[in-house]
């Protein structure tokens, strides 16, 4: 997630802005902090972002438990 790209903007004192639907990224923070993954209608939506953050393993799971194809893996997966 700041492994170089894409940048992420900080504020004037140098914290980082994420800039991501506050209910979706509570979504996100669970896993992080508990890897409960999403249900309901906000799945696809846990499934964009974490794949635009570079949460791999968080979509890779949510790719496995809901049957969705898996992303091919590419260049970009590793910036």
């Amino acid at each position: 997630m700041f492994s170089g790209s894409p940048d992420i903007d900080k504020d004037k004192d140098g914290r980082y802005e994420i800039d991501c639907d506050s209910k979706i990224f509570g979504h996100i923070l669970e896993f992080l902090r508990l890897e409960i993954l999403p249900k309901g209608d906000d799945v696809d939506a846990v499934l964009n972002y974490s794949e635009f953050f570079g949460l791999y393993e968080l979509s890779d799971k949510i790719r496995k438990q809901h049957g969705y194809p898996s992303k091919q893996m590419s260049e970009d997966r590793f910036w």
